[in-house]
């Protein structure tokens, strides 16, 4: 190859987007910082497909305030960020967002929200 020559760009299929995804939630998981982990959980947000489904499964149901928090969350906020934009307690936002991974079969914050998006719950 030249100097000239633009390197071949080579795309990444929305299976190997979501396998990132969940990399990154994985590595999440394991980062005590909250500011560090809630930037890493954004940057698996923006990775994963944004319109994958589960045929044919209903959609999991959810609080509105549930719902609320993933929104806010999937924005890339810590606990606490979210519950000042909310008006909440900080250990509201976390009772909400383990409820909601409950209800989503999610280990973590990253799963819910990929979990969340693929029912249509949130963008």
């Amino acid at each position: 190859m030249n100097a000239h020559t633009e390197p071949e760009q080579v795309g990444l299929s929305r299976a190997d987007l979501h396998d990132i995804a969940l990399e990154l939630a994985d590595l999440a998981g394991q980062i005590e910082d909250e500011t560090l982990r809630a930037k890493i959980e954004a940057v698996g947000t923006r990775v994963a497909p944004a319109q994958l489904t589960r045929a044919g499964v209903p959609a999991p149901e959810l609080r509105p305030r549930e719902i609320d928090v993933l929104r806010e969350v999937a924005r890339g906020l810590s606990n606490r960020e979210v519950a000042d934009t909310l008006g909440l307690l900080p250990n509201t936002v976390k009772s909400y967002l383990k409820s909601a991974m409950r209800t989503l079969h999610a280990s973590n914050r990253v799963q819910a929200i990929l979990a969340a998006r693929e029912h249509g719950l949130i963008r």
